[in-house]
């Protein structure tokens, strides 16, 4: 449905009382005074109704699995999605602001209810390793005895340092540590293999952190015992030789997005990726691969419509030859919203 005139319903009928006199304000103008207005055998009983233009942006609505902080809803004023603990959010931005126009930054043609994208539940995954490379000033991988004596003083300094929390909270476990020979200096490899608190991606990232700040601040130093007369050495690490990944296999099913898994919410569809459903369509169950269209002429006033409740009749604002709504061609409004038009002089 488009929008090509606009009403103002004001009713005075004067041959049978009493009799009423209604008033819908322009969109984004605000009613004050009783409506509807009474008029009875003495005259008016109340006072007449006032539109006066909105003076800030409108109330939102947060997302599922969160809520906004919002400073206010004059101009200026800005809302900040945050989601619920173990939520992750599906939006592209996590603050909006009230412009001058008294429309929300993210409010637009596509948006224009202001809508926000879901925060969806983490969900654990299959797994995630931290993989580790460093090299050791000393060159003493030759041998078995060599590389476990290396291995042995590796393990010990690490699980003795706090800063490396996942080792310290036995969060992690450290597994397949390696040493060869690499330009005289000893390359030692190891992984470290998350093993609590699953869903928690920062887990491995805050221990990646401290293992770094330990090889560049030259601290990584521990004692080893040599294969010359079995005398005891410190070894340092290479302060510039540090090296790591993180690497998160997510479960069949599920979505990665960087190191965080999900199921595709409702509202969106999973094939042939996880992604909201187009305007004019919905689906009300996660891990859906289709949404179904909205019949009936009717659509969605944004995409990521969860129910068939949201399929109602939309009309959207068009170009009017020689004159201009009150509100941006393109935008989608509801069938009873009146709209002012302006025509160019002459």
């Amino acid at each position: 449905m488009e929008i090509a005139t606009f009403q103002l319903k004001y009713h005075h009928i004067t041959h049978v009382l009493p009799q009423t006199a209604t008033v819908r304000c322009s969109y984004g103008y605000t009613l004050s005074g009783t409506n509807p207005r009474v008029c009875g055998a003495s005259g008016w009983a109340t006072a007449p109704q006032t539109c006066a233009k909105n003076q800030n942006c409108m109330t939102l609505t947060g997302p599922t699995g969160g809520s906004l902080d919002c400073t206010g809803a004059s101009v200026g004023s800005t809302c900040t999605v945050q989601c619920n603990a173990n939520y992750v959010t599906l939006s592209d931005f996590t603050e909006v602001t009230c412009q001058s126009s008294f429309l929300w930054s993210h409010q637009t043609n596509d948006n224009s209810k202001g809508l926000f994208s879901p925060c969806v539940e983490k969900k654990a995954p299959e797994s995630r390793s931290l993989a580790v490379s460093m090299l050791i000033e000393v060159d003493s991988c030759k041998t078995a005895d060599e590389k476990t004596n290396l291995i042995s003083g590796l393990e010990t300094f690490m699980g003795s340092q706090p800063t490396i929390t996942c080792l310290a909270n036995s969060q992690c476990t450290m597994e397949d540590v390696a040493c060869v020979n690499e330009n005289s200096k000893s390359k030692v490899t190891f992984n470290l293999k998350q093993t609590a608190d699953m869903t928690n991606e920062n887990v491995l990232k805050t221990s990646d952190t401290a293992i770094q700040n330990l090889v560049t601040s030259n601290s990584v130093t521990f004692p080893i015992k040599t294969s010359k007369k079995r005398e005891t050495v410190t070894v340092s690490a290479d302060s510039e030789s540090y090296t790591s990944e993180v690497a998160t296999a997510c479960a069949a099913g599920q979505v990665q997005t960087g190191d965080t898994c999900y199921t595709c919410p409702a509202g969106y569809k999973s094939s042939p990726q996880c992604g909201p459903c187009p305007a004019g369509s919905y689906n009300p169950t996660e891990g859906a691969a289709s949404c179904t269209d909205c019949t009936g002429g009717k659509s969605t006033f944004a995409s990521g419509a969860t129910s068939s409740s949201q399929c109602v009749e939309v009309c959207t604002v068009i170009q009017v030859q020689h004159g201009e709504f009150n509100v941006a061609v393109g935008f989608k409004l509801e069938p009873a919203d009146v709209l002012s038009l302006t025509c160019i002089s002459g």
